[in-house]
């Protein structure tokens, strides 16, 4: 298990870790049903075509579903925006649907997140991501997430497939 930290700041919950599990030792139904589904997806090719993606498989975990798209410049990930946001992720973070993250999120939230997100591209494979929230003082929020990569149609990672659970303390 690995952890990205943006800052070695360990007393500031807004620099606190992400878990990096590559074991992918999921504890939730909703994110080990993500991580079926997406393995099923990949089966029939390297890297799952987002546009194969049916919601109707996540059932009563629909609302654990989100897809960020990636953006990438000059081969670096610079930025994420939300394509479809869950009701789980909405009732932590607010409506995030259409928007671009760095525009919106603040600077140590949004470090948090693109290392997550990096952390999912260098390992090339799905990974689980463990850790508090530090948004808006929702500090009593863990999450569990599963994250994999997917497709846009062009075979190339264009596309954060998140399942995400968040529980309070």
């Amino acid at each position: 298990m690995t952890s990205f930290r943006p800052s070695r700041d360990p007393n500031n919950l807004a620099f606190s870790p992400i878990q990096i599990d590559e074991t992918l030792a999921f504890e939730s139904a909703a994110t080990r049903l993500g991580y079926q589904v997406w393995c099923d997806m990949a089966q029939r090719q390297a890297l799952p075509d987002r546009r194969n993606l049916n919601p109707r498989h996540f059932g009563s975990y629909l609302p654990n579903l989100n897809l960020f798209d990636l953006h990438v410049q000059d081969g670096e990930l610079v930025s994420l925006s939300a394509r479809v946001v869950g009701a789980e992720f909405e009732a932590v973070f607010g409506d995030l649907k259409g928007k671009i993250l760095k525009e919106i999120l603040p600077e140590n939230v949004m470090a948090r997140w693109m290392g997550a997100a990096k952390a999912v591209l260098e390992h090339e494979g799905p990974v689980r991501a463990t850790g508090r929230v530090a948004y808006e003082n929702k500090d009593h929020y863990s999450f569990e997430l599963m994250l994999a990569l997917m497709s846009d149609g062009g075979g190339v990672p264009a596309v954060l497939f998140a399942v995400g659970v968040f529980t309070t303390d």
